[in-house]
């Protein structure tokens, strides 16, 4: 009896003459996804100057107008949450809407929720400096409170832009639908604001350093990120509360 047996190659990446694998849909669309980051940048950049002079010298009017002039980046957002989706969904650079026509369709809804929530983040900015500057340190129940605060704004911004670049709703539907979202996701939805959070305090405590990636990549990639992981729960959500 022949005793030889044929070894069998095991290749990680399937048959040598078979079909090549598909790319994930980060790596399909990295290079739409770094010039969407550009653009991004450039419509938030305003606002980042007015942040870092608030940082630097100080004063409520600097601090108001860049929460003012963060409303340019709210249609921005919006149009990263569309190219999101639809990368999750799979749809190719070519057969989705660009950056700037979203941008302009969404301008009036995308600007207005920034603006709301930059009222809120106006307070909230002035409390933080406020506890850091006091003396003998803040009391321990409010740095637990700034972040309960601030994990609930992210959620509902995120809630927020995924139904401006999901569905054609009135602005007010959208907010309420925002707000009932952050429970209605469950433990998924506060996750992923957990981790923006966690990525937003990374980029700050690691600034200069961290400039880089997010003039890169970092805003579209934790952005399409989102959108890869909500997305079933968001719109199966969206569709229970009609």
């Amino acid at each position: 009896m022949d005793r030889k047996r044929s070894k069998k190659v095991r290749y990680l990446s399937g048959r040598p003459d078979g079909p090549a694998p598909e790319p994930g849909p980060i790596r399909a669309n990295l290079y739409s996804l770094l010039l969407d980051n550009l653009k991004f940048v450039v419509t938030f950049l305003p606002a980042a100057v007015g942040l870092h002079l608030f940082l630097a010298v100080g004063g409520v009017l600097i601090l108001t107008a860049a929460m003012a002039l963060l409303c340019l980046a709210g249609p921005a957002c919006a149009a990263m949450f569309e190219t999101g989706f639809a990368i999750a969904r799979g749809v190719s650079a070519r057969e989705r809407r660009g950056f700037f026509a979203s941008y302009a369709a969404n301008f009036r809804q995308g600007a207005t929720t920034m603006g709301l929530i930059a009222l809120v983040l106006l307070p909230y900015i002035l409390c933080m400096v406020a506890a850091a500057q006091r003396e003998g340190g803040a009391p321990l129940w409010l740095p637990g409170c700034l972040i309960l605060e601030g994990v609930a704004l992210l959620a509902f911004a995120i809630n927020a832009f995924s139904q401006i670049a999901l569905v054609d709703l009135p602005l007010g539907k959208i907010w309420k639908n925002a707000l009932l979202l952050i429970p209605g996701l469950g433990l998924k939805g506060v996750g992923a604001a957990l981790l923006s959070g966690l990525g937003l305090a990374a980029v700050y405590q690691w600034l200069p350093y961290s400039v880089p990636a997010v003039l890169v990549l970092l805003p579209a990639l934790g952005v399409t990120l989102i959108c890869l992981y909500l997305r079933g729960d968001l719109e199966r959500t969206l569709v229970d509360q009609g």
